[in-house]
């Protein structure tokens, strides 16, 4: 996306949001979307609300979280990012293989989203 065009203010965040590192990209999205959801029907409604009317952000989240899960990550942090900052109840697997099995759910959700709202606006 050309920034350019923007507004200065509009320019800055847009300039911002794109420097995050994966894992802070990744957070975002799990803070946006994952948090507050008591199910992956939450989830999917959020996402596809945002997804309906733009998908910059959402796409580089979701790109920075499948990066965060194609990388090797230091001992804890899936599961951090899981039960943490997520707030899912990880009591069934709780470990970093069990939170990249819900992250990769998180991922193919979003995926999905932006796929349908991207086949409605053509």
């Amino acid at each position: 996306m050309n920034f350019s065009e923007l507004p200065e203010p509009l320019r800055s965040r847009a300039t911002e949001l794109t420097a995050r590192s994966p894992i802070e990209q990744a957070r975002a999205l799990i803070h946006g979307h994952v948090e507050d959801a008591c199910d992956f029907d939450e989830i999917r409604q959020s996402v596809r609300a945002v997804a309906g009317r733009s998908n910059f952000i959402l796409r580089q989240e979701l790109v920075a979280l499948e990066s965060v899960l194609a990388e090797p990550q230091p001992s804890g942090t899936l599961l951090r990012l899981a039960a943490w900052d997520a707030n899912w109840n990880m009591d069934d697997d709780p470990t970093d293989e069990g939170a990249a099995r819900f992250l990769h759910e998180v991922a193919r959700t979003v995926r999905e989203a932006i796929e349908e709202a991207e086949q409605r606006s053509s």
